[in-house]
């Protein structure tokens, strides 16, 4: 069985779709990780910005599309500017696929059951908030999981 991102990519409008998604995402890492860097807070780069602190909140939140202009704007008040590059389709997915270990369950076989690992967010001592989701599919499993994201232990 393929998994859902081979079933998304195998379409012109999901390949799309997926390529839009990464470079969103690459997008607010990089705003995320100057405001981080810099120690600034939203309410003060809103008001680098002369912007309400709810517009700043909304594009770190994802809400919209974040235009160019804005992404340069923010940037350049936390004292960043970006770099972009290009790489051939595909090239992202092979180098994140490439980068995964060979199996995160502890199954070495690809037809062996990966062993259940089930704990609630309060055993993790963790907000639901702080889990993402994740599509760790293979031809072999179809496997969605959550994943701690970060801060909590």
């Amino acid at each position: 069985m393929r998994s859902l991102y081979d079933r998304l990519e195998a379409s012109e409008e999901g390949s799309r779709a997926l390529a839009a998604a990464r470079l969103r995402y690459e997008v607010l890492a990089q705003i995320h990780d100057a405001l981080a860097e810099t120690g600034v807070t939203q309410a003060e780069l809103a008001r680098r910005l002369d912007i309400r602190r709810s517009a700043v909140n909304q594009t770190f939140n994802g809400d919209g599309n974040v235009r160019v202009s804005t992404l340069a704007e923010y940037l350049h008040a936390l004292g960043w500017e970006l770099k972009l590059g290009r790489v051939q389709r595909g090239a992202i997915r092979q180098e994140a696929v490439s980068a995964r270990p060979v199996d995160p369950c502890g199954a070495d076989e690809p037809n062996e059951p990966h062993p259940p690992v089930a704990m609630t967010h309060q055993e993790w001592g963790a907000a639901p908030e702080d889990f993402a989701w994740y599509d760790y599919g293979t031809e072999e499993h179809d496997d969605k999981f959550y994943v701690l994201s970060g801060g909590a232990a």
